[in-house]
């Protein structure tokens, strides 16, 4: 082990000469990511036919050229670049569990990413990756409930033994899902782990309340192509449809200080909602200027597009509740024309000239292009989306 260290160390002074400069970090970068590419010399899902030990050899030869490369950066304070690297081995290594269908360790990258961005000054941001990284040492059978993260989560985080608790029990019910229906399947994922955490746990919901920052969170583009394949895989629409409000669930809780509620019903029973997102911020912020303090999405996971009766009913309840933002997640769009009330966009620009409400139609094209990285963020979609629909498009 020392000696396999004190080469890596050898090895990244003489890529970098002991400077930061654009140019040795950008050689850094290169060289850590030939490492852990599929098939490369410190493959995180790397196998070796000489046996367990030879394996066990490659996986770690990426984890210390991980380490030494954030180490470097760190020490010489170029912190986002240090960041944008992890993020971008974040996803590699997601992309490999995907890939190979084998177990990937992650907890490492994200307790530095917790060490960066907190160092940054985003201590939402270092919250969720300390949560992400107690998360993934339980997906990974660590008998010490957690190496890493469990001093960040208690000492500077406040995290109290019942919400970790809690996590873990999450994180132990995704374990042994994924040693059924495999690592390649959304309960093998920790982000899998943080979305159930938040949807069906009130200590989840209690934690995310207080993880409110400015910037949206890290949308690991591997999982979300995970759980569009969970869902097309889906038996019945009824499971469609229900896997389509996983995925909305998780892209809508990335957005910053928000925090989503499933399939809430209103106190006569007469209606259900798919998603309430609320802004649980407490100072001003770009989506409660632009989105309100909450606001609704619909998910219809139909072949068809989604026509002007359901639109309208839609848009009625956005009345009920006073909220003037809502986002109907749908595989084809919804009817376009302007023919009176026969079409649903003629319906959605009536109710915002007449009542100041915006709805916005998010499409399968719209998720494929955030899980294939066309699309940057889910913030930037839904405001071009509504960009689009109040001022037309550019030619």
């Amino acid at each position: 082990m020392a000696s396999l260290r004190d080469s890596v160390r050898r090895e990244v002074q003489s890529l970098t000469g002991g400077h930061a400069t654009p140019e040795t970090v950008e050689a850094l970068r290169e060289r850590v990511l030939d490492v852990c590419k599929p098939g490369g010399i410190g493959d995180p899902a790397g196998k070796d036919s000489r046996g367990p030990k030879e394996a066990f050899q490659v996986r770690n030869t990426g984890r210390l050229w991980c380490f030494e490369a954030w180490d470097f950066l760190f020490k010489q304070r170029w912190l986002l670049p240090a960041r944008n690297l992890l993020r971008e081995l974040w996803d590699l290594h997601a992309e490999r569990q995907r890939s190979s269908k084998r177990r990937v360790y992650r907890a490492p990258l994200s307790h530095f990413l917790t060490q960066t961005t907190y160092e940054l000054g985003n201590g939402a941001e270092a919250f969720r990756w300390s949560l992400l990284t107690q998360a993934d040492e339980i997906l990974g059978k660590d008998r010490k409930g957690g190496r890493y993260a469990k001093r960040w989560l208690y000492a500077r985080f406040g995290l109290s033994d019942v919400e970790r608790k809690a996590l873990d029990a999450m994180a132990k019910k995704c374990l042994r899902e994924a040693k059924t229906n495999g690592w390649d399947s959304p309960s093998g994922f920790t982000e899998e782990v943080l979305r159930r955490f938040v949807q069906n746990d009130e200590n989840g919901r209690a934690v995310f309340q207080r993880v409110s920052g400015t910037e949206e969170f890290h949308l690991t583009r591997p999982y979300l192509g995970v759980l569009l394949d969970h869902m097309n895989n889906a038996p019945d629409n009824q499971s469609k449809g229900e896997r389509l409000e996983d995925v909305a669930f998780y892209l809508f809780s990335l957005l910053p200080g928000c925090v989503p509620r499933r399939n809430l019903h209103d106190l006569a029973g007469a209606s259900e909602y798919d998603l309430v997102v609320g802004n649980m911020s407490p100072t001003s912020s770009l989506i409660g200027d632009v989105f309100g303090r909450d606001f609704l999405i619909e998910c219809k996971n139909w072949h068809k597009t989604v026509g002007a009766e359901q639109v309208g009913y839609f848009l009625f309840r956005m009345g009920l509740t006073h909220c003037r933002f809502g986002v109907i997640l749908c595989r084809n769009g919804i009817t376009a024309g302007s023919n009176g009330d026969a079409y649903a966009e003629a319906l959605v620009r009536r109710a915002f000239h007449e009542h100041g409400s915006a709805c916005v139609a998010v499409s399968l094209s719209d998720l494929q292009a955030l899980a294939s990285g066309q699309i940057t963020e889910v913030t930037s979609l839904l405001i071009q989306r509504l960009n689009d629909f109040r001022f037309g498009k550019q030619r």
